[in-house]
Parts: structure tokens; sequence; C-alpha cells
């Protein structure tokens, strides 16, 4: 199996932080905010280090993570692609498929979320080959990855009217993540191209996350949402 993190980001959205950090590695009590869901993956029962790719796509301030996780983390290899331009997630995804094994599912998760090993599990385990994740979320703003859903299956990834938006991880089987640079508006979105793969037929399923952890998030503001982040994964390290 494919395990694809997308690190790339600016943070453009998290203010000054971004002149100087890669988002995904902000500090977090100990360590970056990427690691946590690093350390989740390599935990998880879906996890296997002698068969599975670990490939982080980075761009901005790419070399913050390359020089702390190296290519070897703690005996588990992790190979890199570079995405120059900010092209979009579909994009970015589409880059990291050219070094993974085309044979293998993949599991993409955005480095400015936490991922649980329970999530990482979920998702794999779910019966769709192509899958999302969803939380409830209601905003001031007009998301456009709010999403429609059915008993088992998505009925609309991409500007849904329903109250729930799309999170992350995905799971996209090998056809899927071939053409996810297909489709662009203002960039390459992986959600996009997969609600036209939906309007040609796709079926997606969902799983829901309750406890969407999200070091990139803007609302009620940006400082609040990261103390909120800081408080959720203290819980998540110390109150098991």
């Amino acid at each position: 199996m494919n395990f694809i993190g997308l690190a790339a980001g600016k943070g453009s959205r998290m203010g000054q932080l971004g002149r100087y950090l890669q988002k995904s590695m902000y500090p977090v009590l100990d360590k970056p905010f990427l690691q946590y869901t690093l350390d989740a993956l390599c935990q998880s029962s879906v996890y296997r280090r002698e068969r599975d790719r670990i490939i982080l796509v980075v761009g901005h301030y790419k070399d913050q993570i390359i020089e702390y996780f190296g290519t070897n983390y703690r005996g588990n290899r992790i190979d890199y692609v570079v995405q120059d331009k900010a092209l979009g997630t579909g994009h970015a995804v589409w880059l990291a498929h050219q070094k993974s094994d085309a044979s293998e599912p993949t599991i993409v998760w955005h480095g400015d979320n936490f991922v649980s090993t329970e999530l990482f599990e979920a998702i794999v385990s779910n019966p769709y080959s192509n899958c999302i994740t969803v939380t409830n979320y209601q905003s001031k703003r007009d998301l456009k990855e709010r999403v429609d859903l059915g008993e088992e299956r998505v009925l609309r990834v991409w500007r849904g009217t329903g109250p729930c938006i799309e999170t992350g991880p995905w799971k996209f089987s090998s056809s899927v993540v071939e053409k996810m640079a297909s489709a662009t508006e203002d960039e390459y979105r992986a959600l996009l191209n997969l609600q036209k793969m939906m309007d040609k037929g796709l079926e997606v399923g969902y799983i829901r996350n309750p406890n969407w952890i999200h070091l990139g998030g803007t609302e009620p503001t940006v400082p609040e949402n990261i103390f909120a982040c800081v408080q959720a994964m203290y819980q998540q390290e110390f109150c098991k």
C-alpha cells in the first residue's frame, strides 16, 4: 500500500508562521505536528514496513522536513517528491503516484491534519476502493469541500450542501490516482477531480471522523485554532 503525505503548502492562512516554518513542522508540545501522524501510521496494523511505501510531497521549506525525518525514519523508509509550484492537491497526489507502487491502493493525508492509528485502520478497511473522511462542520465561509452523503456512499464530494465537509484522509485506487490531474479550476484539486469521476459513475465510500484536528484551520481565528489543536494533541498523548 502507498501512504502519501501532502506537506508542500506555504501555510499562508497561518499568518507570519509561514514565513519561516513549513506548516506541518509547527512544534506542538515536544515535536513537529507531522511527526504525530507518521508515528500513528507506523504503529497501525495496516502499515507493513517491509512492503508499504511512505511518500511525502514537499515544496515550501522542503529542507525542514527532509532534514528532520530523513529517508529512514525509525527504520521506516521515506521517499520524497518535490512539488515546485503550488498546483493543488490533485497534482501533488498525481506526482507522488509516479514514485509509488501502481499496483497498490493509496492512502493520502494532509500534513497539517492529524490522522490517528484508528483512523488509518478505518479508512483502509472500508469496503469501497475509493473512500473519503467527513466531519460535521459549520462555517461562515462557503466551503467547496462540503459533501452530500447517502447511507453508505458519497453522493457529492465537491460543492455539496450537507452539514459535513471532507477532511481527509483519502483512499484511492490506482486508476483514480492516475486521473487526479485531469480537471482544474484555479488548480488541480483532488476533490474536484474525484467529483468529475463520480459524475461518470465512480462510487465513493466514506467514514466519519468526529475528532478532526486541523492545524492549518482559521476558525474561529488562527491562534484559537492552534491552541485547540495543542489541547487536542495533549489529550491524545497523555490522557488516553
